[in-house]
């Protein structure tokens, strides 16, 4: 008898919804049993938690410009800065 648990149908990689973080273009589960990322209403982004945990202290100059481009291209409020002079993403 094996002792190996049977995946329930929920785990199946087909059933998990892949979304793409919007930072660094990586693909992670999203939806029903598995959400390895955040979206953030005020942003109209989708972040992976790599990316969330990296712009807790605020967005570096390598993802403003495109932070900027989207948000004035949704027309959406750019976020305030913080003492660093980066901005920080409303959660």
């Amino acid at each position: 008898m094996s002792t190996r648990r049977r995946r329930s149908h929920y785990e199946t990689d087909a059933y998990l919804r892949r979304e793409k973080c919007f930072f660094c273009d990586s693909n992670f589960a999203y939806g029903p049993h598995a959400y390895h990322g955040e979206f953030l209403k005020a942003h109209q982004i989708l972040l992976c938690d790599g990316c969330l945990r990296g712009t807790w202290g605020g967005i570096g100059p390598a993802f403003e410009a495109k932070l900027l481009r989207h948000l004035e291209e949704h027309n959406l409020p750019v976020p305030a800065r913080n003492s660093k002079g980066l901005l920080v993403l409303s959660r």
